[in-house]
């Protein structure tokens, strides 16, 4: 069985074996259904960025999957998530999707399942949501595994893997202090994103001295003296203050 995966466009049509594939599954997921996934993608997808993934077995394709991915704010600390088909968490709210799977023919679940798995772990992700997936459905594999895997941990392992999974890697050079005395640093890091705000500007919050354009969201984000501003992997910029980017931030390496 050969995997094949191509780029998710946000438009443009489905890919030409979504549909044949979705009849021939016997699939009645109308969250799976053509016409769902082409909606949502009009709606959604240029939120997202992604792959389309499809297994081919004696020439025809057997399984097939969207794996959407955009960075989510937790607590403000951005993590890559990896959604599952028409279920990534867009700015506007997104319809709660149900009987969620990987499209698959008969007879092919399991290999498909182990390597869908194999998919997972060779993509850097720091959430993954397998949203509205079906109990005895090919999604459920990986989940299942890794749970297994955890119930043999002693708790203080636990934890341990808990932050190693929540932290996360920073280079040197993809953040900058804003130091109120001399904004030239930070201004020549993040171009044309990053403004002093006049104090006749601050409203309610007099502490917002300035303020970084976050790409993402299309919105300006107000910034404290000490915080921190971080370039995403996307090259967007985000505010952080100083505590957050020490517990959830680890340096590495720019080589």
């Amino acid at each position: 069985m050969k995997r094949r995966i191509a780029p998710f466009p946000s438009a443009g049509p489905l890919p030409a074996w979504w549909a044949p594939l979705f009849e021939a599954s016997g699939s009645d997921s109308v969250f799976l259904s053509p016409v769902w996934m082409r909606n949502w993608i009009d709606v959604y997808g240029a939120g997202f960025s992604g792959s389309w993934v499809h297994w081919e077995h004696g020439g025809r394709v057997v399984a097939g999957c969207l794996l959407v991915e955009r960075l989510v704010r937790v607590k403000g600390v951005p993590f890559r998530s990896q959604f599952l088909n028409a279920t990534g968490k867009a700015e506007s709210p997104t319809p709660l999707a149900e009987f969620n799977d990987v499209l698959h023919l008969p007879g092919h679940a399991d290999a498909v399942a182990a390597d869908f798995v194999r998919l997972l772990q060779e993509r850097a992700w720091g959430r993954l949501l397998l949203s509205g997936h079906e109990p005895d459905g090919v999604a459920v594999v990986p989940q299942d595994l890794w749970r297994d895997d955890l119930a043999t941990m002693a708790t203080a392992e636990k934890i341990e893997l808990a932050k190693e999974l929540e932290r996360l890697t920073l280079a040197a050079d993809a953040r900058v202090r804003v130091d109120e005395a001399d904004y030239a640093d930070v201004q020549a890091f993040a171009p044309k994103c990053f403004e002093a705000v006049d104090p006749r500007d601050r409203g309610d919050d007099p502490d917002i001295h300035a303020q970084v354009w976050d790409r993402l969201h299309s919105t300006w984000v107000g910034v404290k003296p000490g915080m921190w501003i971080v370039r995403g992997i996307r090259g967007e910029f985000y505010p952080i203050d100083d505590g957050v980017l020490a517990d959830t931030y680890e340096e590495v390496s720019n080589a």
